[in-house]
Parts: structure tokens; sequence; C-alpha cells
């Protein structure tokens, strides 16, 4: 009796922890909800993703991060194309055009610090930390915010499509993941295991 006591007690210690392992792995195959689910903007998350996921499966939150910058990426890249087309148009004022110009800038180092994160997310040997990815984000959506700014202080119909895109939202999910990698990383600078770490 003791040993099927025994044997009844581990079986239902094994049930339990493989309860517990399996619903902590992840996501279902593609379920872009779950993922989006982990950010503090899923709407513009889960629309943009949506398109974007059709040849693939999210199955590591390195991929899922990996992801985000490209969407935001290309929104920037749309974002500059219609500020570069609305500055050439005329303006009412010498203001109007120094907040363009100043945009222009601030778009071009945003792209280029969001072609710099995904090109160190590709090149697991360049040497770069979660540390480095928080500074350019950061600074990407800083830009963001100032020609947002500036164009609320204008109030001008020509920049209504900085305040419809939703790469601001973009850039501060990539944020709130890339958080994940800072923390696995705390304590272990040399390791750069936040390229192996899954979900």
């Amino acid at each position: 009796m003791a040993i099927i006591g025994k044997t009844l007690f581990m079986l239902f210690f094994l049930s339990s922890i493989f309860s517990i392992a399996s619903s902590r792995k992840g996501p279902s195959s593609s379920n872009i909800d779950w993922w989006c689910n982990l950010t503090p903007h899923p709407k513009p998350c889960k629309q943009y993703t949506t398109q974007m996921n059709n040849h693939f499966k999210i199955k590591h939150r390195v991929e899922f991060r990996e992801m985000l910058v490209q969407l935001a990426l290309k929104e920037a890249l749309t974002m500059q194309k219609e500020e570069q087309e609305n500055s050439q148009q005329q303006q009412n004022s010498s203001v109007h055009k120094t907040v363009h110009g100043d945009c222009l800038k601030l778009f071009e180092i945003t792209i280029f610090h969001l072609n710099r994160t995904l090109e160190g997310l590709n090149n697991a040997s360049k040497n770069f930390s979660p540390n480095d990815v928080q500074t350019w984000l950061t600074t990407s959506l800083t830009n963001i915010e100032t020609c947002k700014s500036g164009a609320l202080e204008l109030n001008a119909q020509d920049f209504n499509f900085i305040m419809q895109t939703n790469v601001i939202e973009m850039v501060r999910n990539i944020l709130a993941i890339n958080m994940h990698f800072l923390k696995h990383n705390k304590g272990n600078n040399n390791s750069f295991i936040f390229f192996s770490l899954k979900y």
C-alpha cells in the first residue's frame, strides 16, 4: 500500500509540474494576440503584425522584438516620406519651415537608430547589449515626440500625419519588450544571452 501511495503521489506531482510548465511555455502557434498583449499598446501591434506575420509563426520573444523593430522602421520611413512631401509645399511662415526642417532631421536620426537596432539584432557578433538597444529606441522615441510637440504647438493641418501615426506606440512597445532582455542580462554584462532567450 505504501508503494502504491508513493506512486500516486509521484504521478500527481509530475502532473502538476507538467501543467505549470505548459501554462508558461507561451503562445500557441500563430496566436499574435498573445504576443501583442505583452505590450503596453496591443492595438497597433495587432494591426501591423497581422499584416506582416503571414509567412512564419512567432515562437520566441527574440523574433517578436525584431518584428516590432521592422514594423516601426517601416512606419518611420513612411512618416519621413510624407514629411518630405509636406516640406516641399509652400508654407505660411518661417516657423513652419523651421519645424519641418527640424522634423526631417529628427526622422533621419530616428531611422538611423532603428536601422542600427535591426542590424544588431540580426548580427549576434555585434558588440552591443540590450542597454544599447534601449538607448537607441529611447532616442528614436524622443525624436518623434519632439517633432509631434512642435507640430501641436503650431496646430497646423500639414502635420496631421504625425498625429495619426502609430509609430510612437510601436517604439514604446519595443522598449517594453526589450526590458525582458535587460532584466535577464543584468549581472551578466559579458554574455549576450539575449540572442538565445526564448519568449
